[in-house]
């Protein structure tokens, strides 16, 4: 969780990220991916459960399952 961030800025962290993972080179037959969700509320909303439940759900649509 990033407080005080936004949306952009939150991708602009996740992306870098992602692009090191699926950089990586493992081993000769290996392949890593990685996807990220990200939820962003107003401050005087902010409930844990409620954000990650959000996370959870742009993640599940990043991977194509919603």
């Amino acid at each position: 969780m990033f407080p005080d961030t936004t949306h952009d800025e939150a991708g602009r962290i996740a992306n870098p990220v992602m692009a090191a993972v699926r950089a990586a080179h493992i081993g000769p037959s290996a392949n890593l991916s990685v996807s990220a969700g990200v939820a962003t509320s107003p401050r005087s909303l902010d409930e844990p459960d409620h954000l990650v439940q959000r996370a959870d759900s742009h993640l599940m649509h990043a991977n194509g399952g919603g």
